[in-house]
């Protein structure tokens, strides 16, 4: 007979053969190892050693997904999600917006991850870690986040206030140029190249 553990519980194989297979359906990941191999005469074997691991939520078999794109102002907050199949939640997300990675600790599948960027971002995944430690793999998507060229008219009626404006920057011109209300005024020269809409009450004195 063969006794071996997962390292929390141990189990008993009768009449075992060298070399047979012992099927075992773990839910996590298991180390599993010998603890006794008894003959058909009682006798005990000595020597004893060797060890199977086996990953549950591993390589091939998870994925995670990140989403979240939107259009805000400057300094406004929106919400990304990872959707993640497969794995043993809990799960610790590490992110970037291209420059600066963010670590998410104890983050299950499609919570809100609340960021604040005060310019035109996209964040994608960089690692994705279940309660094993286990990797995530197929890591994909992407989360845009835009801040366009809209007055606001926060601070002045002044156009090249760049406080003034959704994406906290004076537009070049090039832009989808958007007033829908205030009356800027337009104090500094624009090569208009791209598309310049008024609507509403919105006025502006040149």
């Amino acid at each position: 007979s063969v006794v071996y553990t997962d390292g929390v519980s141990q189990f008993t194989v009768n009449n075992y053969t060298s070399n047979d297979n012992i099927s075992v359906s773990p839910a996590s990941t298991k180390t599993y190892s010998l603890v006794s191999v008894t003959d058909a005469n009682g006798c005990t074997g000595s020597g004893i050693s060797g060890s199977a691991t086996i990953t549950v939520g591993g390589s091939g078999s998870s994925s995670g997904v990140i989403s979240g794109s939107a259009s805000i102002c400057s300094g406004s907050s929106t919400n990304l999600q990872v959707t993640i199949t497969g794995g043993t939640a809990p799960f610790t997300v590490v992110y970037t917006n291209g420059t600066t990675n963010t670590t998410v600790n104890a983050y299950t599948s499609g919570n809100n991850i609340t960021v604040t960027p005060s310019v035109a971002t996209t964040f994608t995944l960089v690692s994705i870690t279940d309660a094993n430690a286990s990797s995530v793999t197929n890591l994909s998507g992407s989360a845009v986040i835009t801040m366009p060229a809209t007055w606001t008219g926060n601070i002045s009626n002044h156009w090249n206030n760049a406080s003034n404006w959704c994406s906290g920057a004076v537009p070049s011109g090039s832009e989808t140029i958007t007033i829908s209300s205030g009356t800027p005024f337009l104090n500094m020269d624009l090569n208009l190249t791209g598309t310049l809409t008024l609507s509403g009450t919105a006025t502006l004195t040149v």
